[in-house]
């Protein structure tokens, strides 16, 4: 399911999930000149959750980014706030890139 939110005055669209849902992110990283899949030097993921707590992985610390196949890297959010979630992939050194995202966990009504 999805809805659309605002942006600097531009609907974007986002995912909508239920609260306690296992929300999957991904990223995939790509040569900007031949479009080839590449791994970065370093890839990251920050998580903002609604109540505005940051959080920064790293892939290669942790375990919590991780590596599919060449290129394509995963990470799971437990959705364990009502209200919006924001991440960013970025990558640093080969493969500099960012890119920020957002989805929107509900309520839950029939559960305390």
């Amino acid at each position: 399911m999805g809805g659309y939110g605002t942006g600097r005055g531009l609907l974007m669209p986002y995912n909508i999930h239920d609260l306690g849902d296992v929300v999957r992110v991904s990223a995939t990283f790509t040569d900007a000149d031949t479009d080839a899949l590449i791994d970065p030097d370093v890839v990251k993921l920050s998580i903002r959750t609604p109540a505005g707590i940051v959080t920064t992985y790293t892939y290669g610390v942790g375990g919590s980014v991780v590596k599919q196949a060449v290129g394509q890297y995963y990470s799971v959010i437990n959705s364990n706030q009502a209200g919006f979630w924001f991440y960013r992939w970025w990558s640093a050194g080969y493969g500099q890139t960012a890119r920020e995202k957002e989805f929107k966990v509900r309520t839950a009504h029939a559960v305390e």
